[in-house]
Parts: C-alpha cells; sequence; structure tokens
C-alpha cells in the first residue's frame, strides 16, 4: 500500500523548463523551415503508415474470410489486393522512418555544433575541465547528443502514432466487442503503469552505466596517449 500510496505522476518530475531550454534554440535556428517542413512531412507520413496499416489488417481479414468461406474467386481477389499494396505500404513506411531519422540527425547536427563551439571559446574547456561537477564532456557531447536528440524526436512522435493507432484500430474493435475493447484497455493501463514504475528504477542504472563507460573510454584515451610510457 505505501508502494502504491508513493506512486506519483511522472509527468510532473520531467524538467520541462530545462527542456524547453534546450529545445527552444534548434526551432529558433536557421534550421528552423527545413527542420518544421520535415516534421510536417513526418506527421503526415505518420497519418498514413496508421492508415495503410488499418487498410492491411482489413485486407487480411477479407482474405481470411474468403479462404474460410471456400470461395476461389474472392479468395484470389483479396490475394491480389494484399500484393498490389505490399509496394505501398513498404513505401510509406520506409520514408516515415527514413524521415523521422533524418530530422533528429538534423538537430544532433546542430545541436553537437552548437555545443563544441561553445566549449572551444571563452575558455569553457578549461572552466569545465576544473569543475568536477561536470563528467566526461566530451561524452555529453557526442554520444549523449545522440540519445537526447533521438528520444526528444522519436518519443513525442511515438506517443502521437500510438494514440491515433488506438482511435483508429479502437473503434473497429468497439465495433466487434465493447467488452473485448474494456479489457484491451484495462491490459494496456496495467502494462503502461508497470512499465513507468520499472523505468524509474532504471534512471539511476542508466546514468551510472553512462558515466562509467565514458570514465572507460577516457581511460583508454589515456593510455593509447600514453602507449610508450606505459610500455616501458
Amino acid at each position: 500500500m505505501d508502494r502504491v500510496m508513493k506512486f506519483t505522476n511522472p509527468l510532473k518530475e520531467i524538467p520541462w523548463g530545462r527542456l524547453v531550454k534546450v529545445w527552444k534554440p534548434f526551432w529558433n535556428s536557421d534550421q528552423r523551415n527545413q527542420a518544421l517542413l520535415t516534421l510536417a512531412a513526418v506527421i503526415v507520413l505518420l497519418f498514413a503508415s496508421v492508415g495503410v496499416n488499418w487498410g492491411m489488417q482489413k485486407l487480411n481479414a477479407e482474405l481470411w474470410t474468403a479462404i474460410q468461406q471456400k470461395s476461389q474467386s474472392n479468395t484470389n481477389y483479396w490475394l491480389l489486393m494484399s500484393v498490389a499494396t505490399i509496394v505501398p505500404v513498404m513505401l510509406v513506411q520506409v520514408y516515415y522512418g527514413m524521415l523521422r531519422t533524418k530530422l533528429a540527425l538534423m538537430w544532433r547536427k546542430w545541436f553537437a555544433s552548437s555545443l563544441f563551439n561553445g566549449y572551444y571559446s571563452n575558455q569553457a574547456a578549461s572552466k569545465i575541465g576544473r569543475d568536477q561537477t561536470i563528467d566526461n564532456p566530451d561524452e555529453r557531447m557526442t554520444s549523449n547528443v545522440d540519445q537526447f536528440c533521438n528520444s526528444s524526436v522519436w518519443l513525442p512522435i511515438s506517443f502521437i502514432e500510438t494514440v491515433v493507432t488506438i482511435v483508429t484500430f479502437g473503434g473497429t474493435l468497439i465495433y466487434l466487442s465493447w467488452q473485448l475493447s474494456a479489457a484491451s484497455l484495462i491490459a494496456a493501463a496495467i502494462m503502461s503503469v508497470g512499465v513507468v514504475y520499472i523505468g524509474r528504477k532504471l534512471q539511476n542504472l542508466t546514468f551510472m552505466q553512462s558515466k562509467t563507460e565514458g570514465d572507460l573510454r577516457y581511460s583508454l584515451s589515456s593510455v593509447r596517449e600514453q602507449a610508450e610510457t606505459v610500455a616501458f
């Protein structure tokens, strides 16, 4: 019971102010127009992706119905329709994933360049080196930037995609059986709570893993620079 009472809304624990401070410069930069166009294309392809997936499910349902009814003509028709839609579906899925990755890469390129410019100006590198609270700045500006940009693009878009998918397929599921729909929503809610609870436990482990890997890479780099001394 105590654990249940201590379970808080994870959205309240997110440092929204700091995130906005990091997000805002990119969307106000010279990359803004291209990034907005790419984002708009991603949203359009998101709806198209959900739509084609819903259409494929309908085609599969019709195909299996025809097979069960042992109707040769209907089976051939729906089989041809399924084969004909494979290429459009693949194109939508490929371009959808490609543009999401492109948007993340655009952001990463701009973000990394901005950080490196700031790091190597006004003696910032020396000041950060003396600040023990900031570990492995090179690690933060490389792999951490990659993770942050990918997560910042993929998570919100995946959330929107999930909502659109639930609305689209949920309507069909409710039409077939509202009891099954209610059971599916309850199961999804329980799984979501479990994932959030477990994920909160993994935050510190993920941070320590990133820090430890950064320390290891720094140590290996130092050994490589002093290879001759180490050999002697």
